[in-house]
């Protein structure tokens, strides 16, 4: 009986119907691509965590807000004795978009970023009719729109979180053949 309750959940989850929050920690190293994404930048302020032994290690959180993607592909690959295999997440282009109410990370330090886009427009969502952009998020808060995000991160995160997540035809692969994401 509780696996058909977890097969339910994990159902309407990957529907929608059911939101999930989910967290993590530790090194990362994430490729991802996006055909659309939107979110609100609602911070990014330096903290500490503490490590078992009671070390204190400044990190920096990054806070984002009702955030929309359509068309994701987020992949990690790691190296095993039997050699590399890949985590790939994926939803179509022309999909249902994912959505999360309150993405939070703590990145420790960035080892290596590459982005490429086709669009990318900060606090610029809407402009007036002779292209003058008008600020239209309330204050302490920062639209960001991106088209045709590629995105190679190699980060140490501290811990993540995201609250609100709402997942519809997402497909996961898990396998030492599965290609990460360009």
């Amino acid at each position: 009986m509780s696996l058909l309750a977890a097969g339910v959940m994990v159902g309407a989850a990957a529907t929608g119907l059911l939101p999930v929050a989910l967290a993590t920690d530790g090194r990362q190293h994430v490729k991802i691509t996006a055909a659309q994404l939107t979110a609100v930048a609602t911070g990014v302020f330096p903290q500490f965590v503490q490590d078992a032994d009671g070390t204190r290690r400044p990190v920096v959180v990054v806070g984002l807000d009702d955030v929309r993607v359509r068309g994701l592909c987020a992949s990690g690959a790691v190296s095993t004795p039997i050699g590399t295999w890949v985590l790939r997440l994926e939803t179509p282009a022309d999909g249902k978009e994912i959505r999360a109410g309150d993405v939070q990370f703590a990145i420790e330090s960035l080892d290596g970023l590459g982005a490429a886009g086709q669009k990318l427009l900060v606090n610029r969502q809407q402009t007036t009719p002779d292209g003058i952009p008008v600020d239209v998020a309330p204050p302490g808060s920062l639209p960001i729109l991106a088209q045709g995000l590629n995105l190679d991160l190699s980060a140490t995160v501290r811990w993540a979180s995201v609250a609100d997540l709402a997942l519809s035809a997402l497909d996961l692969r898990v396998g030492d053949d599965v290609p990460e994401c360009s």
